[in-house]
């Protein structure tokens, strides 16, 4: 056994250990609602009901924004949100699929604070683009769900978390906003959820604001938000197998350069389920720790992990399996995941 093996791993956000919850979604309902495939869609779960619209998109008695507010852009086919012309110091945005993210938030001025986005659609983690969720801050038209969670920070009054959606994300359910002053959102943690009141911000994208005052929190020290279709206590206590949603948490330190950037997928198979490297940097796999609720798994990888590479698994239901990057006494989750059952 490695002599990491007794180590206790990094926390994740709560999207994170609902990432491959493996579920048949729910989607959108109401007149004439469709499914992020296409297909009609007449019932939904209770609790989790489509805005009603109007022909021309709308909702009733509201008036569509006609000029661009300064946080977006507004292009053709899609607005973008422009996280740099808001807020106090140097941010960027890494839309890249790794570490488990669909993209990152970088603050290196006048905060160093560096934030992951992760979603999940069906219970399964989406990559950020070409899927049935857009994790990205731009956000399409026409298509498929996108949402996107800026942290907007400003140094008279520190952090406050802009939750951008499309309308198919908007009417995809009645969403739950969640922030926490820690990273990990656990039974019994420091968190506060209400739900979602998206409002129209821009032509065809809607907008709330979570503030740290929210959950009576420093606005200077960095949160974990979250919306999702299910409240977090349902998502806790239930385990939802259809869970859907964008999380914002936050990293363990600063931009590390060193941490190999690798995607893994997690799927079943007819046996068990099977662990693999979907994309990204190449690893050696004396760095790498696979661990099933907080203990070392029986099976690891070997040799050198690059993308097609994969072990078996076989958890029980409702576990948590994490893989970690370790190195120089650090560790750094790169992937984790929630056993489920597909509905």
């Amino acid at each position: 056994m490695k002599d990491i093996s007794r180590r206790r791993l990094l926390a994740v956000g709560v999207l994170g250990r609902t990432a491959t919850l493996a579920g048949c979604l729910q989607g959108p309902t109401g007149d004439g609602a469709t499914t992020p495939d296409g297909t009609d869609a007449s019932t939904r779960t209770p609790g989790h009901t489509a805005v009603a619209t109007t022909d021309a998109g709308a909702e009733p008695g509201t008036e569509t924004p006609s000029a661009s507010p300064p946080d977006v852009r507004i292009e053709a086919d899609s607005v973008a949100v422009e996280l740099a012309s808001v807020t106090d110091g140097a941010v960027t945005v890494d839309a890249r699929a790794a570490v488990d993210a669909a993209s990152r938030v970088a603050y290196t001025a006048p905060v160093e604070t560096t934030f992951e986005l992760r979603g999940t659609w069906g219970g399964t983690s989406v990559p950020g683009d070409g899927g049935p969720l857009v994790v990205s801050r731009t956000l399409p038209l026409d298509g498929p769900p996108a949402g996107f969670v800026a942290p907007v920070y400003r140094e008279s009054e520190g952090f406050e978390y802009r939750v951008y959606a499309n309308r198919a994300f908007r009417d995809a359910f009645d969403w739950h906003l969640t922030g926490s002053s820690e990273r990990r959102i656990r039974k019994g943690g420091d968190r506060t959820t209400r739900s979602a009141a998206f409002e129209e911000h821009a032509p065809g994208v809607y907008r709330d604001v979570f503030r740290p005052t929210d959950v009576g929190a420093d606005p200077t020290d960095p949160l974990t938000v979250a919306v999702t279709n299910y409240t977090v206590a349902e998502i806790l206590d239930d385990r939802p197998s259809e869970v859907a949603g964008v999380s914002l948490v936050p990293a363990t330190g600063g931009v590390d350069e060193t941490v190999p950037q690798v995607r893994f997928g997690f799927v079943k198979t007819e046996t068990g389920y099977e662990l693999r490297h979907a994309g990204g940097d190449t690893v050696d796999a004396d760095h790498l720790l696979v661990s099933v609720d907080g203990d070392p798994a029986a099976t690891q990888f070997e040799g050198t992990v690059a993308a097609g590479s994969s072990i078996a698994l076989n958890p029980p239901q409702g576990a948590e399996v994490l893989v970690s990057y370790v190195a120089e006494g650090t560790q750094t989750t790169l992937a984790v995941f929630t056993v489920g059952e597909r509905a």
